[in-house]
């Protein structure tokens, strides 16, 4: 797996160089952000914590892609093929300096409606900024996509909406899904299992309940 790679600002993270004993909030004490988010997408590989995980030969979505971590360890389990999106255009451009010839990028945001949206810049939460966004229907229709083996979702609080319109048949595309759950109560959180299991044909599942978001796997 790559250790070396790019974050915000053109500063080059290499984490092989890191003390990564400890909990995420150690490595958040010792390098900042990049830390916590390696702690799980690279050191703890939480993409295959639960379920049949990233597989050889994969296609990975990656929805809120940031630096991408998560592709980067998707990458590393054999995936074939990756589509990297996110919305921050000063995160997407060390996002674009870490992609390799089987990936695809693109700036811009999954939302249930295409038009122009408003999302906290990253990691400043409380600064916002406009970016366009797409329909989930509309990007698999743009690059022809016929199956996602995997599909990661971290998209800071969207995740309440964004799957409202897309179709059945763009669910049937999809087998696998990773998604950090933000700010939904435990009423909102069983509606959510419900709606992937009863509606989208995910008939497996894992929940962590964590302190300010959740983890969520779902698989067919």
């Amino acid at each position: 797996m790559r250790t070396k790679f790019y974050s915000k600002n053109n500063k080059i993270i290499d984490i092989s160089a890191w003390d990564t004993s400890g909990s995420s909030m150690d490595l958040y004490n010792r390098y900042g952000w990049e830390g916590a988010m390696a702690w799980g997408n690279l050191i703890h590989n939480e993409l295959n914590a639960h379920g049949p995980g990233v597989e050889k030969g994969d296609i990975f979505l990656d929805i809120g892609a940031n630096i991408g971590m998560s592709s980067i360890r998707a990458e590393s389990c054999g995936a074939s093929k990756i589509y990297a999106i996110e919305p921050d255009i000063d995160i997407f451009e060390a996002l674009n300096k870490n992609k390799t010839d089987n990936w695809i990028t693109e700036n811009v945001a999954i939302d249930d409606r295409q038009g122009e949206i408003e999302i906290s810049k990253w990691p400043n939460y409380w600064e916002f900024r406009k970016c366009h966004a797409v329909t989930l229907d509309a990007f698999f229709y743009k690059y022809s996509i016929e199956k996602v083996d995997y599909m990661k979702v971290d998209i800071e609080g969207h995740e309440k909406t964004v799957f409202n319109n897309v179709s059945s048949q763009t669910w049937d595309k999809i087998r696998k899904v990773f998604i950090e759950v933000h700010g939904f109560d435990s009423s909102e959180i069983d509606s959510f299992i419900k709606m992937f299991r009863n509606k989208f044909g995910f008939n497996s599942h894992h929940i962590h309940f964590g302190g300010s978001q959740d983890f969520l796997w779902l698989w067919k």
